[in-house]
């Protein structure tokens, strides 16, 4: 994995928007499912993860923080209301969501 490893890191240098994305990818593709981590793919991922952030600029990494913490806000709304099931009572829950201000 070093050649792939090299050119991410080196990608990830050229393109703030790249490097979120693949931050992103990496955070994805380390779980099985929905709440099952995969721990062979995240020894091998993480620190590609790490090494991006580490060589993030101040800004760079401001705008990562930014846009992270926007979609854990959105994750945890899906989150909240997966335990509805799907059609008006999920909707429902949506807007007690909204209503109580958590969205």
């Amino acid at each position: 994995m070093g050649f792939v490893r090299r050119l991410i890191l080196a990608l990830s240098k050229k393109s703030n928007l790249l490097a979120h994305q693949l931050i992103w990818n990496i955070r994805t593709n380390t779980y099985k499912n929905e709440d099952t981590p995969d721990s062979e793919m995240q020894a091998k991922l993480e620190p590609i993860a790490r090494q991006i952030e580490i060589d993030f600029t101040h800004d760079a990494r401001n705008f990562c923080e930014r846009v992270f913490a926007f979609s854990d806000r959105l994750t945890k709304v899906s989150d909240t209301i997966k335990v509805y099931p799907k059609g008006n009572s999920r909707k429902e829950g949506k807007i007690s969501m909204n209503i109580s201000g958590h969205i």
